[in-house]
């Protein structure tokens, strides 16, 4: 047996892998109470920091409330993807476990695409036309 480590793909910090390759799309799944630790941390942090949205969404425009609450989402949203990464396999786009091919890896980012520029386009015109 040679004693050559193995090399990993992963960027992840020591041996320890919280998070799995999802099998189907892309993304990372809990598998190990680390992992689901992180994910509980993550959602006490949302409910802690949006506990409060009634009484400033009655203080606010539209706008003003979007921009309040937008930053108390996304930055717990890219620290669990950071540690994610981190503390993870490496992510790739799947299917069954199975690497996509091309034509399905397009049309499966096109829908993404697709539905968040459709979110955007909701959310703006929600603002603007009243």
């Amino acid at each position: 047996m040679s004693d050559q480590k193995k090399e990993s793909s992963s960027p992840n910090i020591g041996n320890d892998i919280w998070f799995k390759a999802r099998p189907y799309g892309w993304g990372w799944y809990p598998s190990t109470w680390q992992g689901w630790a992180v994910i509980a941390a993550f959602i006490a942090s949302l409910v802690y920091l949006l506990k409060d949205t009634d009484e400033v969404e009655q203080s606010m425009s539209e706008a003003d409330f979007l921009m309040w609450l937008l930053p108390r989402f996304l930055i717990p949203v890219c620290i669990v993807i950071f540690i994610s990464w981190v503390k993870g396999e490496k992510p790739s786009w799947q299917w069954g476990g199975k690497p996509m091919k091309k034509p399905m890896k397009i049309i499966f980012i096109g829908f993404i695409v697709f539905a968040a520029a459709s979110a955007v386009v909701v959310v703006l015109s929600g603002l603007y036309l009243n």
